[in-house]
């Protein structure tokens, strides 16, 4: 069934098309409906090549999932379908592996870091944008901890502020992500550790006016000493952001969705 949403945009289903909304976007998509059964694409010798992909696309959307499940305090910040962007650069990991078969290759993040440092959890704005000063991360991988090291900020020079919001503070997050292997007799995805789980940690920094000189900043973010020594297929993921914010009940500072950014500063 179709819906309007105002006089001229209207999404849903209408026989054979389909209309529909992404994040980040403000125009109507429209699609028809179609293409081979779900029977033929499991069975069929001529959808071998796609059971292959769909099975590997599998392992992206698992990385995928550890990753924003880990960095959790980070999806506040998301303008867009990051879910898609982060299989599309674990796809582009997974094709790095020319060793194993084709439905069956791995995505192994702890060989390639480097393609997912930096990513942008919004587009709209950017960290570097917004935010207009160096930001500091020490890390050690051994004792799994990170320090974020904020200098002052001038907010008006160094801080931007599209929506002239009246308050804004430092948000910051870690997670380990593990590769992820296939399975050569069942073809499933599972993690290079046994039962790891993807524990996120992050850290809310104090509320600040937009109008006026911060004072320097230091954080620690780090896991408790019954977590296990990382293992060399595991990585280790930092990421910030800034958060706005707006006057909310007793004059407290509340979060706005969607007014800030963050981004994945090191993966160590």
């Amino acid at each position: 069934m179709a819906k309007l949403k105002g006089l001229n945009a209207m999404v849903g289903s209408m026989k054979n098309i389909s209309m529909y909304t992404i994040q980040g976007s403000d125009e109507i998509y429209i699609r028809t409906k179609g293409g081979a059964s779900k029977s033929k694409i499991k069975r069929s010798p001529s959808f071998e090549k796609v059971r292959l992909n769909n099975n590997e696309w599998v392992g992206c959307t698992k990385l995928t999932r550890a990753i924003r499940g880990g960095l959790y305090a980070m999806n506040r910040f998301e303008d867009y379908p990051v879910s898609g962007a982060l299989n599309a650069l674990a796809k582009s990991i997974q094709k790095e592996d020319r060793v194993s078969a084709h439905g069956q290759r791995i995505v192994a993040l702890s060989k390639y870091k480097e393609v997912v440092n930096g990513f942008n959890f919004s587009r709209k704005q950017t960290l570097e944008s917004v935010l207009r000063i160096p930001i500091r991360c020490q890390f050690d991988r051994m004792s799994m901890s990170a320090g974020i090291e904020i200098p002052p900020i001038n907010t008006r020079t160094a801080l931007y502020n599209q929506r002239d919001l009246p308050f804004f503070r430092i948000v910051m997050g870690m997670c380990p992500v593990p590769d992820f292997l296939c399975n050569e007799e069942k073809k499933n995805y599972y993690p290079s550790v046994d039962n790891f789980l993807c524990i996120g940690t992050y850290r809310e920094g104090e509320w600040f006016s937009t109008h006026t000189t911060t004072p320097a900043q230091q954080f620690s973010l780090s896991y408790p000493e019954y977590i296990e020594e990382l293992t060399d297929e595991v990585s280790l993921l930092v990421a910030v952001g800034i958060e706005f914010g707006n006057t909310g009940y007793n004059n407290e500072p509340v979060g706005v969705k969607y007014a800030g950014c963050a981004k994945i500063i090191h993966v160590g």
